[in-house]
């Protein structure tokens, strides 16, 4: 599936797009403020402090859904080990698989 035809990823490139043009707009723009007059530099200080605010709560929510996300991938994995130990009785060659044997869990990394 390319980007195009998922519109999660494709939105989440804009957002990286329009972060690194504001970015780059920002820092073009610093200097000629300096002789802005005072009232809008400060309002110029309090929306770049609402951006920043809206920015840490979307940070702090990612990253909140990421630890979900590998705290889920962790029981789950944990559960396929312990359901294949607890279902092998014994192997082909009259031995009982050792219970500390390594498993695999395959996933899928798109969240």
């Amino acid at each position: 599936m390319d980007n195009q035809s998922n519109p999660t990823i494709a939105r989440i490139e804009s957002l990286i797009a329009l972060t690194e043009r504001l970015t780059a707009l920002i820092t073009e723009q610093a200097q000629p403020f300096a002789d802005a007059p005072l009232a809008l530099r400060a309002k110029l200080v309090r929306a770049t402090e609402a951006f920043d605010a809206v920015i840490a709560r979307q940070g702090r929510a990612l990253g909140a859904a990421m630890k979900v996300t590998e705290g889920l991938v962790h029981a789950i994995a944990e559960e396929v080990a312990n359901q294949r130990s607890a279902q092998s009785g014994y192997g082909p060659t009259g031995v009982k698989p050792r219970r500390d044997a390594a498993t695999s869990v395959t996933l899928n990394r798109r969240a």
